[in-house]
């Protein structure tokens, strides 16, 4: 049977094989492979080549980048051997136990991870999706890694949501009566990542993608005592660790003690650990319950309006559409739905349901003239792979968006988004990112804050508009801030964050934002008190104050950028502007990490490259599209 992976992508990858790899060193034989009867020869040369080509392209530090969604030349061409490679075991008669064999062998042979979290990942993440992808290899590589890596000429990966023109008329715009207190604040909470495996001395610098727990196993196979310096403090640690559940009940009592005022908490998303290999329906909803009864115990008389993050799921990132048919068989995510709507339900009116229940997404109102839209934005997630058998619109949400803006629009009311995945994000699907940019900047006057998390970063994404110039103009295209997207600090540490929240403070009858406040736990200084004294969270900045900001209108926003990137032309380079712009990006380096003690000699960013790198993300809220990062930084 002659496989159907295109001749582009064969002749790709095996010129690369000629150039790179020594065609007589030997390779494992599949024997000990559930199906070695059947096509050894064929699983035994995907096998060696995959091997030495993943040696070669140095495959951990691929995978990290896949996962971060990170485009490089390398990363491109490992994501092409590998896709390539499955292609044509599937193609040959190599079913599922084939394809999940040769992909623990390579994980575990290349120490890509222990040998349980190869068995564990594998089989929870490699499932019988491949085997209906009808894409060839470079276009999945595409939609993972982004246009820069493969263009993708697949007409469902192709498509442009349909807008509504602009009214003529519209309702005027709704606005309290004239009362003393103008303002409201408005709590954003996101990324617990409980780990009820959490113990205080336990190995903090494991081999693994989570430590800080019991079986932890040490760095190296030489010792098995845990260092000092190795040991997990009692309420969290910076490394690659989750927080305990104390933690969390402490954030929570803090909160309610400390801000009685907040009027309603946006809650967006993540609430199990990062142990992604040993994960169980059992477990994923046992940590939901957990969340949800946290709420109900200290935020019993605040709304809280909810958001699905991507490691709720099982596997991880797995979000199937709906509409396609495999999904009522095996695959189908309905008790998720279920158990969130039983407790979002709890704070949601009574016909959310029927979208809770279809995708875990909403729209309700917080206040009269103010409503808040929740989404799924798992549906643009690139590591959720069912969007590859449908990119177009999956799930139909952001048709749906358009309905619930085009009636806010026409009633005249305002609009708060909240989501998971920041559109912007490179984990972000590049064609569901544009999409919803037209949207955005279609509904901007009426949009007053997107909310998200995910990254466990302070940052933010700034929406452009493009203005073009007339044809016999000889001025260039500029672009136009039109819309931000605020994405809040995490409560747990992983990824070398200090735990945080934040509080914004907004106009009670316009509903901008007139300031935010974000908040931190120093966890050195929390660990070395240990449990003689509760976590004691501090204001980290007032965004308004700290960034010298007139409003955080989008163009404040941009302007801040613009203060922040380096000097370009010689008559910009002033003392004071180069003091202004160091400054100023230090400052943001600062909250980024939310005051971090431990940012990993990694993270620190004092050359231009990398501060390039950080303002352009600011610019991106077009996944994958770096145009106005050279447009305004080069």
């Amino acid at each position: 049977m002659e496989p159907s992976v295109k001749m582009d992508d064969r002749y790709e990858t095996e010129n690369w094989i000629d150039n790179h790899l020594n065609p007589n060193e030997p390779s494992l034989s599949p024997s000990s492979s559930p199906n070695a009867d059947k096509g050894s020869s064929t699983s035994t040369m995907v096998i060696g080549l995959l091997k030495k080509a993943f040696r070669l392209l140095n495959l951990k530090q691929m995978v990290k980048n896949v996962q971060q969604g990170r485009s490089s030349s390398g990363t491109c061409l490992a994501c092409k051997i590998t896709m390539t490679g499955i292609k044509y075991l599937i193609d040959y008669g190599r079913g599922f136990e084939d394809v999940a064999y040769v992909t623990k062998y390579l994980c575990k042979t290349l120490a890509l991870q222990t040998d349980r979290v190869c068995d564990g990942y594998v089989d929870n993440f490699i499932v019988g999706i491949v085997t209906h992808v009808n894409i060839s290899s470079n276009e999945v590589c595409g939609f993972l890694l982004g246009e820069t890596c493969n263009a993708v000429a697949h007409p469902l990966y192709k498509w442009n949501v349909r807008l509504p023109d602009r009214p003529l008329f519209t309702k005027p715009l709704f606005r309290w009566p004239f009362r003393a207190q103008q303002s409201f604040k408005v709590l954003q909470i996101s990324d617990l990542h409980i780990d009820l495996e959490y113990r205080e001395n336990s190995n903090a610098v494991c081999n693994e993608p989570l430590c800080c727990r019991a079986d932890s196993p040490p760095s190296t196979s030489s010792t098995t005592k845990v260092k000092t310096s190795h040991r997990a403090g009692y309420w969290g640690d910076y490394r690659d660790c989750d927080v305990p559940l104390r933690l969390v009940d402490q954030t929570f009592q803090w909160i309610r003690q400390n801000h009685p005022d907040i009027e309603y908490i946006l809650w967006t998303g993540d609430i199990p650990p990062h142990d992604i290999w040993n994960q169980t329906k059992q477990s994923q909803l046992e940590y939901i319950d957990i969340a949800g009864h946290l709420f109900d115990k200290y935020f019993s008389h605040v709304p809280i309006y909810p958001v699905v993050g991507n490691h709720e799921s099982l596997p991880m990132n797995s979000f199937p559409l709906y509409s396609h048919p495999a999904i009522k068989q095996k695959y189908s995510k309905q008790w998720l739905y279920d158990r969130l709507s039983s407790i979002w339900l709890r704070w949601l009116p009574s016909d959310t349901r029927s979208t809770v229940e279809r995708g875990a997404y909403f729209a309700t109102r917080a206040k009269k003239g103010l409503k808040i839209i929740s989404l799924n934005t798992n549906f643009c997630n690139t590591q959720n792979w069912w969007v590859l058998l449908n990119a177009t619109d999956p799930g139909q949400q952001l048709e749906w968006l358009i309905q619930q803006l085009t009636e806010s629009e026409r009633l005249g009311e305002m609009v708060q988004i909240i989501g998971h995945v920041p559109p912007g994000s490179n984990d972000c699907a590049q064609i569901w990112s544009m999409n919803y940019n037209q949207i955005i900047n279609r509904f901007a006057s009426i949009i007053k804050g997107q909310f998200f998390g995910h990254t466990h970063n302070d940052e933010f994404e700034i929406f452009y508009r493009e203005v073009r110039p007339e044809l016999d103009s000889d001025h260039e295209t500029t672009y136009m801030p039109t819309n931000v997207a605020y994405i809040g600090p995490s409560v747990t540490t992983f990824g070398n964050v200090n735990p945080g929240y934040r509080i914004y403070v907004i106009d009670q009858q316009t509903f901008d934002i007139i300031d935010h406040e974000t908040y931190f736990l120093n966890l050195t200084e929390a660990n070395l008190a240990r449990d003689r004294m509760p976590p004691q969270y501090r204001l980290s900045y007032r965004a308004r104050q700290a960034y010298e900001m007139k409003t955080l209108s989008p163009t404040e926003w941009h302007r801040l950028v613009m203060r922040m990137r380096t000097p370009i032309s010689r008559k910009e380079r002033s003392a004071r502007r180069m003091q202004e712009s160091n400054r100023l990006f230090k400052y943001f380096h600062h909250y980024f990490y939310n005051l971090s003690d431990n940012i990993g000699d990694e993270n620190k960013c004092d050359d231009e490259n990398c501060k390039y790198e950080m303002l352009c993300r600011l610019l991106t809220a077009h996944s994958y599209n770096t145009t106005l990062c050279q447009h305004f930084l080069l």
